[in-house]
């Protein structure tokens, strides 16, 4: 794991002498691992909760749902998939084409009794998983919901452009909050808005229509329980600490302009939450960086304050030998802002992008270049004057 006591994903858990995995057929398998014997299978991928068993021709249908990751605590089991709705296309819409909604779905499932564990709740999340994590029995999970119930329409050709962009800006300004905030379900009941509205906070930094929602529930809960607090904001990475965590979001930017600018001026929007015993996850404030980041591992915390290691220009970026490395400090500033408050610039001497990055006890190990030829060591004994401390090639 990234940081000691915050438990990950993964497809399979060794707890004790129990081996937890899905076997990718959609199974949850719990096996002795001193002998090695199965002590049982089961099921964990019943019938998508938002369709009939025989849905109407013409209405919603549904795809194969799918489990791919678990956390385990105690003898409870979470387990978190996907399924797809495709409903009738949107009325208006220039590509004519079925509307897809992504749904997370969350399973649990009683293992008390090895030999017959047993779901005991399952529930359907509007958007995607961000990631999830673990501390002291507490599951902290990211969603991305899209704006499904908005109804935006793509143009398919030049001359439909106006057509869409007529009903989209249509839809947003007849939508109501419960468009915006994504609900969450159980089989047979009303959905359920998953965060109150007033949890829910816009950024100053703007960086696409989408709601990221930061929710805690107890893992060794029989049922689903959520608390949450959520942002106007893509979400793309979760970086997880005891008290803190970080999500961060790629500016979005046309597929066309990707193709023909450089985009060495990209920039990556950070938004921290911090956990309170007992609390809702509180939302701290949002911050821009330099650059772009290599995944959860370029951010860590320095004493209180978040930090984060980019390489400059955008994320697709071929790699280069000549591309600028920066290590950011950042903190709130109790206004809804991550204020820098303190920087190494260039810290690989121009040659090359980030590999790998790990924060160690007042250090930050940063490698950079082709194959990761250099690496660099940063001293943050002092978070408010971190200094190069040497370097290897």
């Amino acid at each position: 794991v990234q940081v000691t006591g915050v438990d990950e994903l993964d497809s399979v858990k060794a707890i004790g002498p129990l081996i937890y995995d899905l076997d990718g057929k959609g199974n949850l398998r719990i096996t002795d691992g001193a002998t090695l014997a199965m002590r049982s299978t089961l099921d964990v991928t019943p019938k998508a909760i938002g369709t009939p068993d025989k849905p109407k021709k013409g209405g919603p249908q549904p795809l194969p749902t799918t489990v791919s990751q678990l956390l385990v605590s105690g003898h409870q089991v979470v387990i978190f998939g996907s399924e797809t709705e495709v409903s009738k296309p949107v009325k208006g819409d220039p590509s004519a084409t079925r509307a897809e909604t992504s749904y997370l779905t969350v399973t649990f499932v009683d293992a008390t009794d090895t030999a017959k564990p047993k779901v005991t709740d399952r529930v359907r999340i509007e958007g995607g998983l961000v990631s999830a994590r673990m501390v002291d029995g507490e599951v902290r999970m990211v969603t991305t919901s899209n704006m499904a119930d908005l109804g935006f329409v793509m143009p398919t050709t030049p001359t439909s452009v106006a057509k869409a962009l007529e009903q989209n800006r249509r839809s947003v300004a007849s939508s109501t909050a419960a468009d915006w905030v994504p609900d969450w379900q159980r089989a047979g009941a009303e959905p359920a808005p998953l965060v109150p509205c007033e949890r829910v906070y816009v950024p100053d930094t703007f960086s696409g229509v989408a709601m990221t929602s930061m929710v805690t529930f107890p893992a060794k809960s029989s049922t689903f329980k959520p608390v949450g607090t959520s942002i106007l904001a893509p979400g793309t990475t979760l970086y997880a600490g005891l008290d803190t965590v970080a999500i961060s979001s790629e500016v979005w930017v046309d597929p066309i302009d990707r193709e023909r600018l450089k985009f060495d001026d990209w920039q990556t929007a950070i938004h921290e939450f911090r956990f309170t015993a007992g609390h809702e996850p509180g939302y701290e404030g949002s911050g821009i960086v330099d650059g772009s980041t290599i995944g959860q591992f370029a951010f860590g915390e320095i004493g209180s304050s978040l930090a984060v290691v980019t390489t400059k220009g955008a994320p697709w970026s071929q790699a280069t030998d000549k591309r600028g490395v920066d290590l950011t400090v950042l903190k709130p500033d109790g206004k809804g802002k991550l204020a820098v408050t303190s920087k190494v610039k260039d810290l690989a001497d121009g040659k090359g992008e980030v590999t790998a990055v790990r924060f160690v006890t007042d250090r930050v190990l940063v490698s950079t270049g082709l194959f990761g030829r250099q690496i660099v060591v940063i001293d943050v004994t002092d978070p408010a004057a971190p200094r190069r401390a040497g370097s290897v090639v």
